[in-house]
């Protein structure tokens, strides 16, 4: 087996937990969506990372398959999960622990499974938000003018940091 499993374990954990644009989609969609939805976003971003680069071309109909897929297309372009699968998850393979493709699968395993229950309490969470705020139209209007701020505010730091570039 690898070794240093247990700081494999909180390494995943900590970039699972980290926010990013997986974790404010997955909170978006839940919201905006329900339940149903939101558990389909998480397994769209994990499924992205175990096929990297692979983007499907499928169409289909169906409002929680249409949310899994940009789910991959969120993960894939998030450059957090890029750089630590590249850059990060290397320095946890080691010679004579077993093959490298097999440290590689089994590393890459721990974290989609921990994203799996961490992002799932993400969409717990919202989904219990999201029925408070659906219940009061108040909180309602102030919940979509708050994701269109945040949203905007995104917009704009993506705008201006690649023009600094």
């Amino acid at each position: 087996m690898c070794c240093h499993t247990e700081k494999n374990i909180g390494v995943a954990i900590a970039l699972n937990v980290s926010p990013g644009p997986d974790v404010l989609y997955i909170i978006t969609k839940t919201i905006t969506g329900g339940k149903k939805i939101g558990f389909a976003s998480p397994l769209g971003v994990c499924k992205s990372s175990d096929t990297k680069f692979n983007i499907s071309k499928k169409q289909t109909t169906d409002t929680f398959w249409k949310v899994f897929r940009q789910g991959v297309l969120i993960d894939i372009l998030n450059p957090k999960v890029a750089i630590f699968f590249m850059a990060f998850l290397p320095q946890f393979v080691r010679e004579g622990h077993g093959s490298v493709p097999f440290q590689f699968i089994y590393l890459g395993t721990i974290i989609i499974l921990l994203a799996i229950v961490i992002e799932g309490i993400y969409v717990l969470f919202a989904s219990i938000i999201s029925t408070k705020l659906h219940e009061n139209e108040k909180y309602s209007i102030w919940m979509d003018r708050m994701l269109g701020t945040i949203f905007l505010g995104l917009g704009i730091k993506l705008v201006t940091s690649s023009h600094t570039q």
